[in-house]
């Protein structure tokens, strides 16, 4: 109700400096423009619309405010204005922050090497020439789970780099990176160090048409390595990197490929939606209350608790009003239509 009377106010003062009228038809406009009870279905609205790359810090473990909080004093003159931030706890599976979780797509390929061309967002080319060229993910990982788990299949190139990066990486060198090498002789790059025992011998070649995948504990800050089922390595990245990427760079060019295997796949369409899904009891729902179109409303009294039954079951589009008892049915959620 605040953001609404603010935004009311604000409507309020426009109209008053543009037209120089406080007529109660400028009251009811604004008024009307800003309604309380959708205040917060906007504001919620909103906060879904919201990406990551849109300046949300997945990783971030406070949140700052644009505005000030004033600690005030005897006088006025005694009053100082200072920034203020709060802690908070990302949790991708609840609002505000689902955009950081998989809900809201997988992980592509964001950024590359000037040389680099990336194709349909999850495949990245490196030309030839290109030494340790690469590209980094779009979705920060760990941010508000323990595990993550992402696969760069190598459709050509045997000479590649594979692991994680920060965002200061600039897609060339081993600077903010952590990755292991496919040449099997230096088998780290950048700040990677090994966390146990490595196979032996080059594996680069073996891969081609084939993946990496990767397992990263976000906890323990370690990446294992796998090729075909075969464990590769275990390496660890820096303690101080709170979030880390997805990345790759190829030695002498290449064609790679990001599938990010923490991303679960988006639900298949439903056949029906509404009462229709309901009177066939799919996605979960059942139709437990009717009534027919008209100038009634339900007569039942029972305050949806589920405890009044009534009528003859049909469905929804049946001629008289029913209704069924769901008092000792598990349920979290109604869907009125």
């Amino acid at each position: 109700q605040e953001w609404a009377a603010v935004q009311r106010l604000l409507c309020v003062l426009r109209n008053l400096r543009d037209d120089r009228s406080l007529e109660r038809n400028v009251t009811d406009a604004c008024a009307a423009e800003h309604p309380y009870p959708k205040t917060f279905d906007y504001m919620e609205e909103t906060l879904e619309n919201i990406e990551p790359a849109d300046g949300v810090d997945c990783a971030a473990k406070t949140v700052a405010f644009s505005g000030y909080r004033w600690e005030t004093g005897e006088t006025s003159a005694s009053f100082q204005r200072k920034t203020h931030a709060y802690r908070v706890a990302v949790n991708p599976d609840l609002p505000p922050f689902t955009m950081c979780g998989r809900s809201h797509g997988c992980a592509k390929w964001s950024a590359a090497a000037k040389d680099a061309t990336v194709e349909d967002h999850t495949t990245v080319v490196v030309p030839p020439g290109c030494e340790w060229c690469g590209a980094r993910g779009d979705r920060a990982l760990c941010a508000g789970r323990s595990k993550e788990q992402f696969q760069i299949h190598v459709v050509e190139g045997a000479s590649f780099r594979v692991g994680v990066a920060t965002k200061e990486w600039n897609f060339v060198g081993a600077d903010n990176i952590a990755m292991v090498a496919s040449d099997g002789e230096s088998w780290t790059a950048g700040a990677a160090l090994a966390a146990d025992s490595k196979w032996t011998g080059a594996w680069g070649e073996e891969v081609v048409g084939e993946g990496v995948t990767v397992t990263v504990d976000c906890e323990k800050k370690t990446m294992e390595f796998r090729v075909v089922q075969k464990h590769i390595v275990t390496l660890r990245y820096p303690e101080q990197w709170t979030a880390v990427y997805p990345a790759v760079a190829s030695g002498d060019g290449g064609t790679y490929e990001l599938r990010d295997l923490s991303c679960a796949p988006p639900p298949p369409p439903p056949t029906e939606v509404g009462c229709a899904a309901a009177n066939l009891g799919q996605l979960g729902w059942q139709l437990v209350r009717h009534v027919p179109a008209g100038k009634t409303w339900h007569p039942a009294k029972d305050k949806l608790i589920g405890t009044e039954t009534y009528g003859v079951v049909t469905g929804p589009q049946g001629p008289a009003a029913f209704s069924v008892s769901w008092v000792d049915t598990s349920y979290d959620q109604f869907l009125f239509a």
